[in-house]
């Protein structure tokens, strides 16, 4: 069986777009000691790679959520504003037109 290197585990955190304090925020693991992992200047852990394979894991099921959550909300929002803003009929109602009061001579006025 082959083993994960800290460049596989590199690798696949970036392909599941997630940074490295997003991992960290989710293992037990700090981002400053995975960012010397995956750019070779410690020793990659048995331990450290199942913490740090869990973060990313956990992370880009939260940020996948939240990037469906954002989609709804503009979806349920952009049919909305399609509605009101028709070419072949408005579904608005139209203002009504403002009417001048006829004028009071002063003649009449003073009556």
């Amino acid at each position: 069986m082959a083993s994960l290197t800290a460049r596989d585990l590199r690798d696949y955190r970036i392909r599941s777009e997630v940074t490295l304090r997003e991992v960290a925020k989710y293992c037990n693991v700090s981002y400053q000691l995975i960012e010397k992992i995956e750019n070779g200047q410690r020793s990659l852990t048995d331990n450290n790679l199942v913490e740090i394979a869990k973060g990313i894991n956990i992370a880009k099921r939260i940020k996948a959520k939240e990037t469906r959550a954002t989609k709804n909300i503009e979806e349920s929002t952009v049919p909305a504003l399609d509605e009101t803003n028709k070419s072949d009929g408005e579904t608005k109602p139209k203002p009504k037109p403002k009417t001048k009061k006829p004028r009071k001579k002063k003649e009449e006025a003073q009556a």
